[in-house]
């Protein structure tokens, strides 16, 4: 006869096994809502997308599997790491290791944001210099798109190297960890990406409102050209 199987160990585990967390606190079903809504809208927005690149043959951009596989990492985040859960509840039933593969995620996380979030904005600027064809538009659309991939770079960066060695990322001895500030870096790349967000979502914005049409009809055109940012 098999041996029952052993109780989850309450010794801290610095990573091995994979424990599924049930969802059964409210902040844990508010992760996963948050997580499928904002990958719904997106995915209807990029799905009329793909169909206007097929009747204009144009390629797949790949920012649409970037956000795919974020949003399918911060749900994996919830079942498997406890997202939305104290510490105190994980600790006792299931040790150190979800704890561990989280912050290990976490990573992960951080690169498929900025590489999804720039490839996004970068193709809602081709599309502006393809539209506003002026030499100050292009030149313009060129000069965020610079930055962009520049602030990518820097995030990539410091996902890679503000922790020496890589795992010091998720090490739980806080002592002998070799990190820099995380949240001023955070804080500074979050700051510049507002700015970025704001340059695209306003840069068509001027043209537009110098068209000679009605007024609900530019203001329309830009409700139009807004929507680009939720791809």
């Amino acid at each position: 006869m098999a041996a029952p199987p052993s109780p989850p160990s309450t010794k801290p585990m610095m990573g091995g096994g994979i424990a599924i967390f049930p969802l059964e606190k409210q902040t844990q079903i508010s992760v996963v809502a948050v997580s499928i809504a904002f990958i719904v809208l997106p995915t209807t927005m990029v799905i009329l997308r793909l169909i206007s690149k097929r009747l204009t043959h144009r390629g797949v951009d790949a920012s649409d599997y970037c956000i795919v596989a974020a949003c399918a990492i911060s749900i994996v985040s919830v079942v498997q790491c406890g997202v939305g859960l104290h510490n105190f509840e994980i600790i006792p039933k299931f040790g150190y290791g979800p704890i561990v593969k989280f912050l290990k995620v976490l990573v992960a996380q951080q690169l498929l944001w900025a590489i999804s979030l720039s490839l996004c904005k970068i193709a809602i600027l081709l599309l502006y210099a393809r539209i506003f064809t002026t030499r100050g538009m292009v030149l313009f659309t060129r000069t965020v798109a610079g930055f962009i991939m520049m602030w990518t770079v820097v995030v990539i960066s410091i996902a890679f190297f503000i922790c020496r060695p890589l795992s010091d990322h998720w090490s739980l001895d806080l002592k002998n960890r070799s990190c820099g500030n995380q949240t001023a870096a955070d804080s500074t790349m979050g700051f510049l990406n507002i700015i970025t967000d704001v340059a695209v979502l306003l840069m068509p914005v001027s043209r537009l409102w110098r068209l000679r049409i009605e007024i609900y009809k530019k203001m329309a055109l830009v409700v139009a050209f807004s929507l680009g940012i939720l791809t």
